[in-house]
């Protein structure tokens, strides 16, 4: 390092000659970890990367090896280093591992990849919350094309009721109400007394005016004994764009009533009772 300082070795005979140490029999995995870091100074950082490379598959994904290669990939790692990553996963041996690793592409840009990947493991070491994590990702960055692209795909593959429910939370509210709808309809099919799912898509049949879908999911609510005041104010609705003034009568009341028992009324409670009473 000296002598190529003070000019008396070139730089490219200085990697040349670390290069050549690293294939010399018995070097050890600390030896060569000081001769990564001697690449990276003469400016070959390639080789330093296969060097720290080959040091990972000893030193796992808690090693200062692993940080220091994501150092050098920095914020945004290119395709084939998170392609690594995502085999280091599928490479894991063990459920802690598998997640630390997942947690590794996760937090350095691998969201998709994440969410796949957790899709084609084997049922017992699927570890959920970790796809649940991705979805997150996706939220936080406002990444909704992203989101409604990936639940599109897991969405054609076979999904338990509590996965369906939380992929159903993560684009609520989120305009993917066709989204949301498709969701609930796909729980329905496996639970046909899902009452969350028939109250969701009485209210997003609702919002876009589908009032013969919106009664008929409501009053469902209703027969399960789990209707508010909002189930009755929307069903009231509907059944007045229907013209079923009877029966419009008779749920406005009953919201009325509901809204006029609460002793603390929020702000849709009282902008209800104005469309009520006008």
């Amino acid at each position: 390092y000296h002598a190529v300082k003070a000019g008396k070795v070139g730089r490219d005979e200085w990697v040349a000659l670390l290069k050549k140490k690293l294939i010399k029999k018995g070097v050890s995995a600390e030896q060569k970890r000081e001769i990564a870091y001697q690449l990276l100074d003469a400016g070959s950082k390639k080789t330093a990367e296969k060097v720290f490379l080959t040091l990972v598959e000893k030193s796992g994904p808690n090693g200062s090896d692993i940080k220091q290669l994501l150092y050098l990939w920095g914020p945004r790692p290119k395709q084939w280093a998170l392609a690594w990553l995502e085999s280091r996963v599928k490479r894991a041996r063990d459920i802690a591992s598998r997640s630390q690793w997942l947690g590794l592409l996760l937090n350095h840009g691998g969201i998709a990849r994440v969410v796949t990947l957790v899709e084609t493991l084997p049922e017992k070491d699927r570890e959920f919350p970790i796809a649940g994590r991705g979805w997150v990702a996706l939220v936080q960055q406002g990444d909704d094309p992203g989101l409604a692209r990936e639940i599109r795909r897991l969405l054609a593959t076979k999904k338990t009721i509590p996965e369906l429910r939380r992929m159903a939370t993560l684009v609520e509210g989120r305009n993917l109400d066709n989204l949301e709808r498709k969701i609930h309809l796909v729980i329905l099919e496996q639970n046909p007394e899902e009452g969350y799912a028939i109250r969701r898509l009485g209210f997003l049949s609702f919002n876009s005016r589908l009032w013969q879908d919106s009664k008929r999911y409501l009053e469902m609510v209703l027969a399960q004994n789990k209707g508010g005041w909002q189930v009755y104010y929307y069903l009231a609705e509907s059944c007045l764009v229907l013209k079923e003034r009877n029966k419009a009568g008779d749920y406005f009341q009953q919201a009325l009533d509901m809204i006029k028992a609460e002793p603390k009324k929020s702000y849709r409670m009282r902008v209800a009772l104005g469309q009520i009473y006008y």
